[in-house]
């Protein structure tokens, strides 16, 4: 992962140059990558400008994108130089990469890095399945770069006694871990040179097909629901001994196949007794999902499943246009089942996701886990099916998945944006099993649906607003229930920072540039792009290039924004239209620019003038 060799390297600074070199890999946890400087400058020149692209460097090799931690630590050992900095790989604007903290919570990377670490927190989730490495040996050998970082078993093990209520064996745990981060802290336990042991060679995969089937995943695992965290989830340790000395050595892997552990953390989720199951996320409810004649039979349907699963509809499939509520519905119907019964085992996953989940275990040889994980679930939920097309291997795999689930009597709940029998990229005989259940559609709300799903929304975000606007955004915004949200909160944005009352006036001024009054005006990414990049004085190789300055990121963002909300586009849709990028950066972009919405005019202005001139050139 040569930083260095990335096309953008002639660009760093002397001052970037040396930080990158004071960088020590410390260790990978799900989700973070902890690293050690020497100097708090050093730690604020990676926090700020060589974040994104270390990250994205991690995403590349990894597979998987994770936060990067920095930590201070004056008196870490240095490990040799292996063959110089890591490789970079091309950027995108991604959350993990920026904020410099990690998402995740509990006992994480920067305890171990000889930081003080935060409690854990009951629920939480670590699960790297690695094994105590031999101190003595890392610092002499070479094959010490291979060996697992000796303290991510006792962060798995506190973990797991949080999370079960044994306060006692956690209080145990914890004083165990605070002397390995002492011994860390004191130079004598190893720096684990991580990044080496992802330098697999070509034609490493299981399966050639596998690995071209890989190149067509475009983004990595979607942000999941709180109740939920389908692919890092906590599950037992490898049968270890929890007290295990903590330098007992690992075995050295094999020249011709190098070992991948410790490097790629394992994607578990506990599939026995409820374990790693998290409480509801109050967001996805069906008390906060608006009913109308568009989705009564529907969300009757789900209520039906959550309460009797696997005897009333299997499968069930839910379609519809995209903004119309079915991630809602699904997530609601897995929050409800949950709460009835919580020995439940349900894992709510996107197509994407099972995909990136299934390459990855082929990958790391892991294909019977991987089994268990989705074979012995209660429920199953799927969106967005469709993008299953395409995947050979992954549709050959998921027929199998359905078949075990199904002939077990379990539950299994899917998504679509069409019907089944429109579903002709996918494999007959997968088609024909999701036409054995229930088949039921969401159709765009009505015009009392929308304002009640508007004064919803209104209620949620404390906007304070009159019938009469209510009645004005819902009589202009039809298709999507995004757009229609969306266009709430524009316009209480507006008035919020001109500082005047939200009425119909000033909704119709605030949305003039943006109402969808013509049905022949056709708005694509590349309309966007364009515009976007001639009001920027860029040009839309820059709004799609690797480019991280403000100067090119804000246009960006904006011009992603403004897809989301001019376009019925997927979200991996405008990720590709932009270079590739995956879609948690489009996720990424709409929150930042409506962040910046809220609390800056110069945003609000931008929008409308580049509304303005997008529906312009669009009209042709």
């Amino acid at each position: 992962m040569l930083l260095t060799s990335h096309p953008g390297a002639a660009s760093l600074s002397n001052e970037q140059h040396r930080a990158l070199a004071d960088i020590t890999p410390v260790t990978l946890l799900p989700d973070i990558a902890v690293l050690q400087v020497t100097s708090q400058a050093a730690k604020e020149v990676v926090e700020k400008s060589l974040s994104e692209a270390i990250a994205d460097g991690f995403a590349t090799v990894t597979g998987q994108r994770c936060a990067i931690v920095v930590s201070v630590h004056t008196a870490a050992a240095t490990p040799p130089q292996r063959g110089g900095a890591p490789t970079d790989a091309t950027g995108g604007d991604h959350p993990a990469s920026t904020s410099g903290t990690p998402a995740a919570t509990g006992v994480t990377g920067a305890a171990a890095a000889g930081e003080e670490h935060s409690p854990v927190e009951s629920g939480t989730d670590v699960t790297p399945e690695t094994k105590p490495a031999d101190a003595q040996a890392a610092s002499t050998t070479d094959d010490a770069a291979a060996m697992n970082y000796p303290l991510t078993n006792l962060i798995n093990e506190v973990n797991q006694a949080a999370a079960s209520g044994d306060t006692a064996k956690e209080t145990q745990l914890r004083e165990k871990l605070a002397e390995a981060e002492a011994a860390l802290a004191s130079g004598k336990l190893p720096i684990v040179d991580f990044l080496k042991i992802y330098k697999r060679p070509p034609g490493a995969f299981a399966d050639p097909a596998v690995e071209a089937e890989a190149a067509t995943v475009t983004s990595p695992i979607r942000p999941q629901p709180g109740w939920e965290k389908p692919t890092n989830t906590t599950t037992e340790p490898p049968a270890a001994d929890p007290h295990t000395p903590l330098t007992q050595p690992v075995p050295a892997p094999a020249a011709a196949a190098p070992s991948t552990a410790g490097a790629r953390l394992p994607r578990e989720t506990a599939t026995r007794s409820g374990e790693g199951m998290l409480k509801p996320d109050d967001r996805y409810t069906f008390d906060t999902f608006v009913k109308g004649p568009s989705n009564n039979f529907t969300c009757a349907a789900a209520i039906a499943v959550a309460e009797q699963p696997a005897t009333t509809y299997n499968p069930l499939f839910i379609y519809g246009p995209s903004g119309l509520g079915k991630t809602h519905l699904l997530r609601a119907t897995g929050t409800y089942a949950k709460s009835l019964n919580p020995k439940l085992r349900i894992k709510y996953v996107s197509s994407e996701e099972f995909t990136n989940d299934y390459i990855n275990s082929t990958r790391d040889d892991r294909q019977e886990s991987f089994k268990r994980r989705y074979r012995e679930l209660d429920i199953l939920m799927v969106d967005d099916i469709q993008f299953l097309a395409g995947k050979e291997l992954t549709q050959e795999e998921f027929f199998h998945t359905f078949n075990s689930l199904f002939l077990a009597d379990k539950q299994i709940i899917l998504t679509s944006d069409r019907g089944p029998k429109e579903l002709t990229t996918l494999h007959d005989r997968l088609v024909t099993r999701f036409q054995q259940g229930l088949i039921t559609d969401i159709q765009p709300p009505d015009l009392e649906t929308r304002i009640a799903i508007l004064s919803k929304k209104a209620q949620l975000e404390h906007i304070h607003v009159t019938r009469d606007v209510l009645e004005f955004i819902a009589q202009h915004f039809k298709s999507s229930i995004r757009e229609l949200e969306g266009a709430l909160i524009r316009v209480s944005a507006a008035a919020s920072l001109n500082n005047e009352p939200l009425t119909v006036d000033s909704a119709k001024h605030a949305l003039s540039h943006i109402l969808p009054d013509e049905a022949d005006m056709q708005i694509t990414p590349e309309v966007i792009l364009e515009v976007a990049a001639e009001y920027f004085n860029l040009s839309t190789d820059e709004l799609t290039g690797p480019g991280r300055t403000k100067r090119v990121t804000h246009p960006r963002q904006l011009a992603m924004y403004l897809c989301r909300e001019l376009t019925d586009l997927s979200l991996p849709s405008i990720g590709r239209a932009f270079g590739g990028r995956d879609h948690t950066t489009v996720m990424y972009a709409d929150q930042k620019i409506r962040e910046k919405l809220a609390a800056n005019r110069d945003t609000l202005d931008e929008i409308q003038q580049l509304t303005q001139q997008i529906k312009q050139q669009a009209r042709g």
